[in-house]
Parts: structure tokens; sequence; C-alpha cells
């Protein structure tokens, strides 16, 4: 299903998409915003309640803006009681932790949900000016290296790579402040994490195969 709503995305907004395994989440729009993407009866059955308020919780700590796409929204009138106040009360829980919940009835309005959250982002944080034509390979070191940060996603670390810090030494050795200057969505927390990971955590050995592997 999401390679459908990538062709919808390539075709019909002429969008570039880059299709990899993400850690946390669906689709990553910006540093600060991750989509989940459920349908609506996955979200009656049993176990769901539990874990989905965990992924989402656990999405809130690496993004400041996660948000949830409902898939097949439809009347709940044939659902059982149970199932009801099992979604309902999960829609509550989600909006009170600061999710941003949206309802689609197919895959061409999930890709147009996905392609305006994308624009308005853009237009947010001038978010195209720094991201390269061609992503970095997730196995590139140095966005490894960045990615084993706490509160750094894929979209994040692509964005520290395109940077115009000119050298992931100097990136990590960045006060907080100009972390949130040159890279754009980064957010004055996140940017703070970084800013004690590598000085705190990060293996030097880490820093310097990562380094090592930045194109010259």
């Amino acid at each position: 299903m999401k390679s459908t709503i990538c062709s919808v995305l390539r075709g019909r907004y002429k969008m570039q998409v880059d299709v990899r395994q993400l850690a946390f989440g669906d689709y990553i729009i910006s540093n600060r915003m991750i989509v989940i993407r459920k349908g609506q009866s996955e979200m009656m059955l049993g176990d769901q309640k539990k874990r989905l308020l965990e992924q989402m919780a656990r999405l809130k700590e690496i993004c400041s803006r996660p948000v949830l796409i409902i898939e097949s929204h439809k009347n709940l009138e044939t659902e059982s009681m149970a199932k009801i106040s099992q979604y309902e009360g999960i829609l509550t829980s989600l909006t009170r932790q600061g999710t941003t919940i949206m309802f689609s009835d197919s895959i061409e309005q999930t890709a147009g949900y996905l392609y305006r959250l994308s624009e308005a982002e853009n237009k947010a944080h001038d978010l195209t000016t720094l991201l390269p034509p061609t992503l970095p390979d997730k196995k590139n070191h140095a966005i490894q290296f960045l990615l084993s940060m706490a509160g750094v996603n894929d979209m994040a670390a692509i964005s520290m790579v395109a940077s115009r810090l000119g050298s992931l030494q100097e990136l990590v050795n960045s006060a907080p402040e100009v972390l949130v200057q040159h890279i754009p969505g980064l957010d004055l927390e996140a940017a703070r994490s970084i800013f004690e990971y590598a000085r705190r955590e990060a293996d030097p050995a880490d820093l310097v195969k990562a380094t090592a592997s930045e194109a010259p």
C-alpha cells in the first residue's frame, strides 16, 4: 500500500520520494513531523490501544509534530460498543498527547494529505534549499552516526549532512543555537540533545569513521 501512495505522490504531485526502512513512523515529512498511517479497523483490535499509544508517545520524543492518518474512516454504528469505546478512547488519548489526527477515505486522499503537509513544512522551514537531489544512502557512516543520537530521525540526519556547516566534525562541535540556525526544522531541545550526546556519549572512533566517509 505504501508503494501505491508513493506512486501517487510521484505521478500526481511530482514529489521526490525516498523509500527506506524507518525505525519509527511510516512517512517522514520533516525534522519535526513524522506520519503514522493506520486503518480504522486495525485500531479496533483488542491489543492495539496500548501499542499505538506507546508508539505515538515514542514518536513524540523524536519529533515535535507527530501525525496520525486514519484510513477507511466509516460509520461506527455496525461496530460493538466495546470496539467503539476503544476507538474513541484512543482518539481522545492521542489528542491529549498533542498528536494531529487526520481522517482519510482513500489512498489518494492520504497522498494528498502527505503532499499538503510537505508543502506546509517546506514553506515554514525552507527545507528544499538544503536537501540534495539525491539523498545519501542510509548505510553512510555519517548518517549512521547521526541516527545513533537520541531525537535524530532520518530527515534530521540527512538535513545535517546536507547543511552548510562544512563538515560533520564542525557540526557536532557547534552550539545548539548554531544547529537550529543551519538545520531547517530542528528545534532547540533536539539541538541541545545532539550537542550533549556529541560531548558525553559519542564514541570518538565512530566520529572519526563517520567523518572519513564524507565525500571530498
